[in-house]
């Protein structure tokens, strides 16, 4: 292998580690991300249709089952506390971290 294949190599290798750092920093921001005139409610998600993360994983629409008490949903403020089984989710609070 020549020395300009090796480096095209050691780039691509630099650019995954760096998108792949990206990506990791990306999903420990949504856990604190705030949508304005909105409010994380959790406890009263449908199984697959979370929004966000949380602290077991990083993906909207992954809720394993009902009803989880660490999976949330955007609904309009002052909204939350009105549901029956809804808490206003906080991560930094949560008393479901894994």
């Amino acid at each position: 292998m020549g020395w300009c294949m090796e480096k095209k190599l050691i780039n691509a290798a630099i650019l995954s580690v760096i998108s792949l750092a990206a990506t990791e920093a990306n999903a420990v921001d949504m856990l604190h991300f705030q949508k304005p005139g909105f409010e994380k409610c959790a406890g009263i998600v449908k199984k697959g249709m979370n929004d966000c993360a949380n602290h077991r994983h990083a993906c909207g629409g992954v809720a394993q089952k009902n009803a989880e008490p660490d999976e949330w949903i955007f609904v309009p403020t002052g909204l939350c506390n009105k549901i029956v089984g809804g808490k206003i989710y906080d991560p930094d609070k949560d008393d479901t971290k894994v």
